[in-house]
């Protein structure tokens, strides 16, 4: 596999993951209130057996190409590309949670 290759796998792993995440939190999470307290662990016990294939396979697999880059990426590439794609996810990291904690503050509407 080439380079270019490998650099446009990551990036599309990444936008699933952004995607998956988001659904997971506000759109699952907040579902989760109109479930009946009976059912509730069951939906639950259902959500996480399906978590290891659809969120924590894909971000190892991120966080892994991630640091392939390193060694492994396009000719050409800046080095401040190179050497801050590692930290990348950390920054995002912080921005993504100080929105779902302004989300999570405010009102819900139905």
């Amino acid at each position: 596999m080439n380079t270019n290759a490998f650099l446009l796998i990551n990036l599309a792993i990444a936008f699933y993951l952004i995607g998956a995440i988001w659904a997971v939190e506000v759109d699952i999470f907040r579902s989760w209130k109109l479930i009946s307290a009976m059912d509730f662990h069951t939906v639950q016990s259902a959500h996480w057996r399906k978590l290891p294939y659809w969120v924590f396979m894909p971000l190892a697999l991120a966080l892994i190409g991630s640091i392939a880059l390193v060694w492994y990426h396009p000719a050409h590439s800046p080095g401040w590309a190179i050497l801050g794609k590692p930290s990348l996810p950390t920054y995002f990291a912080r921005i993504h949670c100080g929105l779902l904690g302004q989300m999570a503050s405010e009102p819900q509407h139905g």
